[in-house]
């Protein structure tokens, strides 16, 4: 007689231990089983006490070639062939076992193309409710039942688990393989709690009383301490039932000594995050290497940048890649080489831009270390930390312009001073001239007068161009409207020579009426001053749109710049003639070049192919008012 050890995984199928309607001790519902019992490999019926089958599953019905509604309620003579009934054969083996045992014969069964197969059927004892019934599971035979039964026991003998039985008193009745220094016969017999520590013996023994009184399933955990560190073992602990009572039960212990030790170690990765999360004054991130992406922000890092860590963990590489600025990527990727070169203690400094939740560009200063490695060695992640030090670097660049403004003007008053002195000197000249001669001339008078206009002019200029610090006003403009306006200013001028104007189509865009309204102003009013005596005057204003800035041009046919004075021309008090060949006082082109600047843009001149120059200035679009 054969002990219920299963086949195909399982106990042999006692539906004794399942829950019908008028159970005290609840597992499984029938249906639960039953539905089970379909979904197996094997094929299996049930059949009732009067032999009629009650219950088939897939396998079945495909091994004879039947469907189910034409096996249900046939006798099971019409499937099995021998020269003894089932009611014989049952009442020869029934008396010999137990809701818990089965015993297995040879049969050649009929299927319904009336062909004969052999199978070996395992039958066992079952009950459903106050019925009686047989579960009957058929194997096709390949080999030796008995060889069968072997290599199932042996899959057992030799699983690494430790798989026991024990009984009511806890005393070991099987178990397939025993720890170093013990043998299976002097284990066999002996309780098994006497082979755990101390202060794990009475959870174990509490855990195996319930399930002999509930019937239900329970699990405990074990620490041993080794030689070599702390071993964590898990048991899982099922019921053997009798009928409807327990009366011994299956442990299967595992070592869990890896996965405990990892979940330890994670538990104390998220503690350690935590204590970040909450005493940290910058913001931390970890960066996954392989995903591309931040798994990882703290409190800080969230309020400093905007982004929650549900926008980081959307965030894929490409995407978080254009959060830097475009003329930090090369550093950035400089960055990331050296960290997936570097050793474990190794960190390293940046300075960047990134753009925030609300869209502004905030300087940010990291140092970042080699976090986590792979088994091979390889950087899985980078743990990193970070301060806004944009109000700084802002600082730092006003402290600059402060600098190169407190140069400027050091430099424009060494000129208007050495400009203002040459007219006053050539009125003091004149005067006292006058004096000595005891007259004054008209042609003195003259003099006198061009050198105090020319005085005017300057103070004028240098007024206006003090101005250009304050603040100014960004306003829709229509510069189709603001060139007209400027051309109207400048018609004296306009009509006193022969000049053909070519103006484009212009765009309405944001930025200072006052500002570009002076800047085409300038241009134009050189290209109008520096044209050559002979020939036509021929000016062209016009536009191109880019993806953040406007670009305009101030293209004339006139004199030209040589290229060594092309970047010169911009700073204040350059002038390339003298007063007497061209009216003048240096700062106009300077001026221009402040008034692009705070528009963001650039101004520079070119060359003009059909000769002349070529001025062009850039508006960055989408400006706001500012100082």
């Amino acid at each position: 007689m054969k002990r219920n050890f299963g086949i195909s995984g399982l106990k042999l199928y006692n539906t004794s231990q399942f829950q019908f309607a008028d159970s005290q001790k609840p597992i499984f519902k029938l249906q639960h089983y039953l539905k089970l019992l379909k979904q197996l490999n094997d094929g299996i019926i049930v059949i009732n006490n009067q032999s009629k089958i009650v219950f088939t599953n897939n396998s079945l019905c495909q091994f004879l070639n039947y469907v189910e509604d034409d096996l249900l309620q046939r006798n099971i003579d019409e499937i099995i062939v021998s020269d003894r009934s089932f009611h014989e054969i049952m009442s020869h083996n029934v008396g010999r076992i137990t809701s818990d045992e089965y015993f297995f014969e040879r049969f050649r069964v009929l299927k319904k193309d009336k062909t004969l197969s052999t199978a070996t059927v395992y039958i066992s004892k079952n009950s459903m409710g106050d019925e009686l019934t047989y579960t009957l599971l058929f194997k096709e035979i390949d080999k030796s039942d008995e060889d069968d039964m072997v290599d199932y026991k042996s899959l057992i003998d030799h699983n690494t688990d430790h798989v026991f039985q024990v009984d009511r008193d806890l005393k070991i009745i099987y178990i397939n393989h025993v720890s170093p220094g013990l043998s299976k016969k002097e284990v066999l017999g002996t309780r098994c709690t006497i082979y755990l520590p101390p202060g794990s013996q009475k959870v174990a023994e509490s855990k195996m009383r319930e399930v002999f009184d509930t019937g239900i399933p329970q699990n405990y955990q074990i620490d041993y301490k080794a030689p070599f560190g702390m071993m964590y073992y898990e048991t899982n602990v099922t019921p053997v039932f009798d009928g409807e009572n327990v009366v011994r039960l299956n442990l299967i212990t595992r070592d869990i000594t890896e996965g405990y030790k990892a979940q330890i170690a994670l538990e104390e990765k998220e503690r350690f995050l935590r204590k970040i999360n909450l005493n940290a004054q910058n913001g931390v991130y970890i960066f996954d290497v392989k995903l591309g992406k931040n798994t990882f922000a703290n409190e800080q890092a969230i309020n400093l940048l905007g982004y929650s860590s549900e926008d980081y963990a959307k965030l894929g590489r490409e995407e978080l890649l254009e959060l830097f600025h475009p003329e930090d990527h090369e550093r950035i990727f400089a960055h990331w080489e050296s960290l997936n070169n570097a050793k474990e203690n190794e960190s390293f400094f940046i300075v960047y831009r990134f753009k925030a939740k609300c869209g502004k560009w905030k300087w940010l200063r990291s140092k970042d270390s080699p976090f986590e490695y792979d088994e091979e060695g390889n950087l899985m992640t980078i743990l990193g930390s970070f301060v806004d030090i944009t109000d700084i670097i802002e600082l730092q660049n006003a402290t600059s312009e402060l600098q190169q403004k407190n140069v400027e003007i050091k430099d424009m008053l060494f000129q208007a001073s050495h400009d203002i002195r040459s007219p006053i000197n050539n009125v003091a000249q004149l005067v006292q001239l006058s004096i000595d001669a005891g007259e004054v001339q008209e042609p003195v008078l003259k003099v006198i007068g061009k050198s105090v206009k020319r005085l005017n002019s300057l103070v004028e200029s240098l007024m206006n161009y003090g101005k250009l610090d304050k603040k100014f006003e960004v306003t829709e403009e229509d510069l189709n409207e603001l060139i007209t306006d400027v051309l109207a200013d400048l018609n004296y001028k306009i009509e006193e020579n022969e000049v053909n104007f070519d103006v484009e189509k212009l765009p309405t865009i944001l930025c200072s009426r006052v500002g570009i309204y002076r800047v085409f102003q300038n241009l134009i009013s050189n290209a109008l001053k520096f044209r050559h005596s002979q020939g036509e005057t021929n000016i062209q204003v016009a536009s191109e749109e880019h993806d953040d800035y406007w670009q305009f041009s101030v293209t004339d046919n006139g004199i030209g710049i040589d290229e060594k004075n092309r970047e010169e021309i911009f700073k204040a008090f350059t002038r390339l003639n003298t007063y007497s060949e061209f009216e003048g006082n240096g700062l106009g082109l300077a001026s221009c070049k402040k008034i692009i600047d705070k528009h963001h843009g650039k101004i520079w001149v070119d060359e003009n192919p059909l000769g002349g120059s070529k001025f062009i200035f850039t508006v960055q679009k989408n400006l706001k008012s500012a100082e």
